[in-house]
């Protein structure tokens, strides 16, 4: 399994934690390093709105943030679930979509 492929695709958050509220619903990774990030309402602020990602090993990624910032993040991919722990510890959890 390699993290910089298997994760391209679309994503359904399953998070309902306070903490996770800041980032989308939906998530598209795209081969070419690019994402795009999405809650609802739509046009609602999320952390990871639209920018570039990166792997980094085996259980990290770096995604651009809204305000530009790239940040890592752990990040576990288990069959269809991602899931990835932001510095406060907060974990944010996504299924790919069918």
């Amino acid at each position: 399994m390699s993290l910089k492929t298997d994760v391209i695709g679309h994503w359904d958050k399953t998070s309902a934690s306070p903490c996770s509220e800041q980032y989308p619903e939906r998530l598209e990774f795209r081969d070419q390093g690019l994402y795009f990030g999405q809650r609802d309402p739509q046009g609602t602020y999320t952390h990871w709105d639209a920018g570039t990602w990166e792997t980094v090993g085996e259980n990290q990624m770096k995604l651009s943030t809204a305000n530009d910032a790239v940040i890592a993040y752990a990040v576990q991919l288990k069959g269809s679930a991602l899931k990835f722990t932001d510095a406060q510890n907060c974990e944010i959890e996504y299924r790919r979509r069918p």
